[in-house]
């Protein structure tokens, strides 16, 4: 019996190091996303920028984390339909789309990179970061294959954060969240 309870003890704590590791009221781990990084339009064509969430200090930041999946994109549609219709000043808010590349099926790497900058041609306005290694999955401890949603105040500290699918109630949440920060 001893044994089974040391047992399940440590099965426990493996699956609670699986978790992920941002807290609301503190800042998430700071990643510096420089293999890949936010994408640039540079007169015909783009270049890449090194990314970290110290980036959005100073406004109000919603990041949605997304493995390079077909899919995945299709998640978060309620929310960021309800973000564009909420039409919050550009100024004071900002949407980062961070695409996790080392998540994608093996040799489609190059595709989703074409993806993301025609999605940027698109958007010109948007932040669209290419994180090649996933560094942040790792360092946010993330599920992989699937989407995570972070809402950061200005100072840069968690306010509200979901590892998968958000239900129409967080969706609003987030929406109200976000609109009496600004």
């Amino acid at each position: 019996m001893k044994s089974l309870a040391c047992f399940l003890a440590a099965i426990f704590v493996a699956i609670s190091t699986l978790a992920a590791s941002i807290n609301v009221g503190e800042a998430p781990a700071t990643v510096a996303i420089q293999k890949g990084g936010e994408i640039i339009p540079h007169g015909d064509d783009f270049q890449y920028r090194t990314w970290s969430i110290a980036n959005l200090v100073g406004r109000v930041g919603l990041i949605q984390h997304q493995a390079a999946r077909k899919g995945v994109n299709a998640l978060n549609k309620p929310l960021i339909d309800a973000i564009k219709a909420a039409m919050f000043p550009s100024e004071k808010f900002q949407v980062a789309t961070i695409v996790n590349i080392d998540d994608a099926m093996w040799g489609t790497g190059g595709l989703v990179a074409g993806e993301l900058k025609k999605n940027k041609k698109k958007f010109p306005k948007s932040v669209i970061v290419a994180d090649e290694d996933g560094e942040t999955l790792k360092a946010w401890g993330l599920k992989p294959k699937g989407s995570a949603i972070t809402v950061v105040d200005s100072k840069g500290r968690v306010v509200f954060f979901k590892d998968g699918v958000l239900d129409e109630e967080e969706v609003l949440k987030v929406v109200e969240l976000i609109g009496d920060m600004l």
